[in-house]
């Protein structure tokens, strides 16, 4: 068989490895409210849930807004119905008409 070598890779153990942390991580730790990556990604993920859950509340608000009642032209108070215009007045749709 033959003989394989390898290069021998060197380690400088003077080094010290710095982990990468993410933009929002350094952040957080730059505000000072958190100590350690670990602190600052526990509030970013509570930060971001409470964040979903306002999202999910504005966005079911928003449906029922829509499912508004309908006012017909019968509903009016007759003393509105006579200052409106007869344009406008069209656009409110009627009980009798079908």
């Amino acid at each position: 068989m033959a003989q394989v070598q390898f290069d021998e890779v060197k380690f400088d153990s003077n080094t010290s490895y710095k982990p990468k942390h993410s933009f929002f991580v350094r952040m957080m730790m730059g505000t000072g409210l958190v100590k350690t990556p670990g602190q600052a990604q526990v509030v970013l993920f509570v930060l971001s849930l409470i964040i979903l859950f306002f999202s999910v509340r504005y966005l079911y608000s928003l449906d029922s807004e829509a499912q508004a009642d309908i006012i017909y032209r019968e509903d009016l108070p007759s003393s509105v119905r006579s200052t409106l215009p007869q344009t406008i007045l069209e656009t409110y749709p009627s009980k009798l008409v079908q």
